[in-house]
């Protein structure tokens, strides 16, 4: 795998990988004209929860196994140490909404290391920020849209014009907060197309990887396996599997 952050050309991407048979972009649940409307059913709003929640979990176990044994000593197991931050942080939040946090920060990690139960190692800044992010941000967020009362149509990115000839080639799409190159606090939908003579067609109609519209983030995929990653927003791409 190699990194870039140069403006990778579209016609050489599609040179490049010319043997991938699908290829992703990613646009927002929700947008102006949306918001405060679209619904997630019950079934799906769990669905994503548990997966942002299994993310945020496998990345806060990186941390914890990366500390020594001295810091592991003096803390209890992951699971239990996830379970006492997780209630700390709800019942910060509780002390924040009841008004007992006046002029203070409302971001619990901005108070790590002064008044939380545990303040080391310093790594342990990203418990108490990744566990009020999922229970401020994310449950919330799909709390909020399961209790909205408009299904939201698979087709409704494609009554974009410059969309809409695409949707013929649409495979699937998955609502998440997490794809292939970012975790974002925005409820995400990652659609799916077939890379055959029409996706080349439409891709090479943009001239970098950063010009696509209004979608963005474009990924190639061969056999469900991710071969390239892009992030517009950050303007960096990931080669993998290239040299």
């Amino acid at each position: 795998m190699y990194n870039s952050n140069k403006d990778e050309l579209i016609s050489d991407l599609l040179l490049i990988y010319s043997d991938a048979d699908m290829f992703s972009l990613t646009g927002p649940f929700l947008d102006n004209s949306s918001f405060e409307r679209f619904k997630l059913s019950q079934k799906e709003g769990e669905e994503i929860l548990t997966e942002i929640c299994n993310i945020n979990k496998e990345h806060l176990r990186c941390h914890y196994n990366s500390f020594n044994d001295e810091a592991k000593n003096s803390l209890p197991s992951f699971d239990e140490l996830y379970r006492n931050i997780d209630k700390e942080c709800q019942e910060f939040q509780k002390r924040f909404e009841n008004g007992d946090l006046i002029d203070q920060s409302p971001y619990i990690c901005d108070h790590f290391g002064l008044d939380t139960i545990y303040d080391k190692p310093t790594n342990l800044w990203h418990f108490y920020h990744d566990i009020q992010m999922y229970n401020n941000t994310f449950k919330k967020t799909i709390e909020d849209l399961i209790a909205n009362d408009i299904e939201r149509p698979i087709d409704f990115d494609f009554k974009k014009p410059i969309l809409a000839p695409l949707y013929k080639n649409l495979v699937k799409a998955k609502t998440t907060f997490s794809w292939h190159c970012t975790t974002s606090s925005n409820l995400s939908i990652v659609y799916y197309f077939k890379f055959d003579e029409f996706g080349r067609y439409w891709l090479n109609q943009f001239n970098t990887v950063y010009d696509i519209q209004p979608l963005e983030d474009l990924a190639f995929y061969k056999n469900n396996e991710l071969l390239f990653s892009s992030c517009t927003h950050e303007r960096f791409v990931n080669h993998i599997g290239k040299v």
